[in-house]
């Protein structure tokens, strides 16, 4: 039920075709029905005593018809103020809504996973702080060339993995090329993946059928320990160009 909400009201907003619609789904429907939640947590502060009037008004009909009068003078008072603070502070509610969605999806989702433990994120925060809070706060879209690899080299384990993953169709960005994939950049351990894109950790075979994916090149840990970031992406930029030229795919 759930699914086929998100999936009449979110997804088909988006203009996606229909196998598009359902791998953003598959992708992004957790996170989006914790948005939704969390943006509607502030109502229960705003309309606390509501269900308690109607309750009262109903189980008790012997109450006069002054106290009746004063009652739903009250609630229309209390509904008129809601709406009011809920104007002037729109703002407020929206960020604090967002802010508690990004933790709660942190702590519930992004954490669970065997490709990094909680004992690793604990690593990480005491590592590189920086890193940790772009994870946390979902800021790692779009960047998953840097932040897979300072993963790797700051847990010292696990491996790169280069797919050529399928993009949303149609192509609503302006500035698309027209291609079909587009290469990503995925942080794997223990035959899990860790994807930036939807801040989750997936089974490998879950997210490559998703993603409907091509595996271009794996690096363990081992064969980028002696290099910097810089140095990584200087290497393999020339060979995932060609491939990409190769097999009808984005480089970015």
């Amino acid at each position: 039920m759930i699914q086929y909400i998100m999936k009449k009201f979110v997804a088909k907003n988006m203009l996606l075709d229909k196998e598009s619609q359902e791998r953003y789904l598959q992708l992004f429907l957790k996170q989006e029905i914790i948005e939704k939640l969390c943006f509607m947590f502030w109502i229960s502060f705003i309309f606390p005593f509501v269900p308690l009037v109607i309750i009262e008004i109903c189980e008790d009909i012997q109450f006069s018809m002054i106290t009746q009068i004063a009652i739903f003078t009250f609630f229309m008072l209390y509904c008129i103020g809601a709406m009011i603070l809920v104007k002037f502070f729109q703002s407020t509610f929206v960020t604090f809504s967002y802010l508690l969605a990004v933790k709660v999806f942190f702590l519930v989702f992004t954490t669970k996973g065997k490709a990094i433990c909680k004992e690793d994120f604990n690593t990480i925060k005491k590592v590189d702080t920086e890193l940790y809070t772009l994870i946390e706060t979902q800021k790692c879209r779009n960047h998953c060339w840097f932040i897979c690899f300072k993963i790797c080299e700051i847990l010292k384990k696990g491996a790169i993995e280069f797919w050529a993953i399928k993009k949303f169709s149609p192509h609503i960005d302006e500035e698309d090329d027209g291609k079909d994939f587009t290469i990503h950049v995925l942080y794997v351990n223990n035959g899990w993946v860790f994807d930036t894109n939807s801040f989750c950790q997936y089974p490998i075979e879950e997210l490559y059928n998703i993603y409907r994916a091509r595996v271009c090149k794996t690096l363990a840990f081992d064969e980028i320990s002696k290099k910097s970031y810089e140095e990584f992406v200087k290497e393999q930029k020339p060979m995932l160009t060609k491939w990409c030229s190769d097999h009808n795919c984005s480089m970015f």
